[in-house]
């Protein structure tokens, strides 16, 4: 669900801990958040890495990365 998203969102910006308590560990949440993986498919752009379910790429917003 979203919630879930969001909930796992805010576990990754608060460095392990969902309301004050640790859930995960530090080392294996800088492991799945890093870019393990280049891409082998033609059409994925080059600059696109994947990581235990994160995928990561550099966004454009106003002209800025």
């Amino acid at each position: 669900m979203s919630r879930d998203m969001l909930k796992l969102g805010n576990l990754v910006l608060n460095k392990d801990k969902l309301n004050g308590e640790q859930l995960i560990s530090v080392d294996y949440l800088a492991k799945a958040t890093t870019g393990i993986v280049k891409p082998t498919e033609d059409w994925i752009p080059k600059d696109y890495r994947y990581g235990y379910f994160w995928y990561q790429t550099f966004v454009k917003v106003y002209n800025k990365l």
